[in-house]
């Protein structure tokens, strides 16, 4: 694995995808958790997480009582998701209920 410390930016919209939380690489934005573990742990259930195409090297582990909803493969700009997010790295359902889409876990 390169020696590359890669930060994620995590932003709650609400206006027209509610509880929805879009996750994307960034350079100095914030806030700015350094992956998406980071990310669920700002989420409250239901949520969804919209994941731009890219790759994530970590494991995700799940822990909230509700569903949540990871869609990945989506734009820089979240109007599409015509491709695929790559995780490296597990994904542990501890508690609550996980739906996938479009994300290749390695």
């Amino acid at each position: 694995m390169p020696d590359t410390l890669f930060h994620y930016t995590v932003t709650v919209f609400d206006p027209d995808r509610e509880n929805t939380i879009f996750v994307s690489k960034c350079s100095g934005n914030t806030p700015c958790p350094q992956n998406i573990q980071g990310g669920i742990a700002l989420a409250f259930a239901p949520a969804t997480f919209e994941i731009t195409e890219e790759t994530y090297h970590e494991d995700i582990n799940l822990n909230l009582d509700e569903e949540v909803a990871l869609r990945g493969g989506w734009d820089s700009g979240f109007a599409s998701n015509p491709s695929y997010t790559t995780t490296q790295g597990s994904i542990t359902i501890s508690k609550g209920t996980l739906r996938v889409e479009n994300v290749i876990v390695k």
